[in-house]
């Protein structure tokens, strides 16, 4: 049986093209005994984004029982944020260049936690990625070659970064060309924009659609269709994840106090906010009909623990 590498499920390619150019820059052979079978190669285009982005922007394909707010503070005042939402931490940290040395990442509905390095000039260096399975590490060693490990498992990516895409190619160990991604970006007030993921490695869809906020308001995938509309504020308003239909309802302080889903009661939030007017534990308040009426039952509670910057 096949070994299946982890990071399959980050995400998959929106159509599928023709091979690569045929002059690769091939990456040394540095390991040995590695077969392709050892892989199930992944994009790397949109980690490499994420890295480059200053926020963690909500998309409507995250788990409905993270806030949509849950990474959301004043710019530039926050060290770190963890959020605890159920029994899973998602965990957010910024260095002293105010870029994400961690974050937390979905693709197809699935989450890897991400640490990431750079280098002096602020390039990445390296990406150390944790999920359910064994944790995996994608190291750039030189001319933007990448060397993916797992394990005892070690493949390689030629890497190329342009103005309107990341192209990527997928080696073993031998030089044996495995899969070809192409990461389609723009560029949004100085950070990278992802706009769709191609791979002639799987024939999934993956799409996103923005508004002109640079909001994400659809997405179209294998999963399915995640659709939001925002208020002038830039929160969601009506957000569909398939069948799922919330609409939300926010005071004149930013925070969520209401979402309806259809026939489904409406369920309230109540706040804990701190010092700075950030939230730091938000309580679930389930309306549910007993004899025609409408009564309050307490639900879950997501807590935020935030570590400001000094000074902030």
């Amino acid at each position: 049986m096949k070994r299946v590498f982890f990071f399959a499920f980050i995400f998959c390619g929106f159509l599928s093209f023709a091979p690569g150019q045929p002059n690769r820059e091939r990456p040394p052979a540095e390991a040995e005994g590695v077969k392709p079978e050892s892989f199930a190669p992944f994009p790397l285009g949109p980690l490499l984004v994420m890295s480059r982005q200053k926020t963690i922007v909500w998309r409507p394909d995250w788990d409905s029982a993270i806030p949509p707010d849950g990474f959301r503070v004043s710019p530039g005042t926050a060290d770190s944020i963890d959020l605890s939402v159920r029994d899973r931490t998602y965990r957010v940290r910024w260095n002293t260049d105010g870029s994400p040395a961690e974050f937390p990442f979905w693709g197809q509905g699935q989450f890897v936690q991400v640490e990431a390095t750079y280098g002096p000039s602020g390039d990445i260096q390296g990406l150390v990625i944790t999920g359910s399975a064994e944790t995996g590490r994608v190291d750039f060693i030189k001319d933007n070659i990448a060397r993916i490990t797992q394990g005892d498992a070690v493949c390689f990516a030629a890497v190329r970064w342009g103005p309107l895409e990341i192209a990527e190619t997928w080696y073993d160990s031998e030089g044996t060309a495995l899969a070809d991604f192409r990461s389609r970006i723009c560029n949004a007030g100085g950070e990278p924009r992802l706009l769709g993921v191609a791979s002639r490695y799987e024939e999934k869809e993956e799409t996103y659609y923005y508004d002109s906020f640079g909001n994400i308001s659809e997405i179209r995938s294998s999963e399915g269709v995640f659709s939001a509309l925002y208020t002038g504020e830039q929160q969601p308003r009506y957000w569909t994840r398939g069948a799922e239909h919330h609409t939300l309802q926010w005071d004149a302080r930013g925070l969520a106090v209401r979402v309806s889903s259809g026939e489904t009661p409406e369920t309230r939030y109540e706040y804990t906010v701190d010092l700075h007017g950030n939230w730091t534990e938000r309580r679930e308040i389930r309306m549910i009909s007993q004899q025609g009426m409408l009564v309050p039952n307490p639900g879950a509670t997501v807590k935020r623990t935030i570590a400001y910057k000094k000074g902030g």
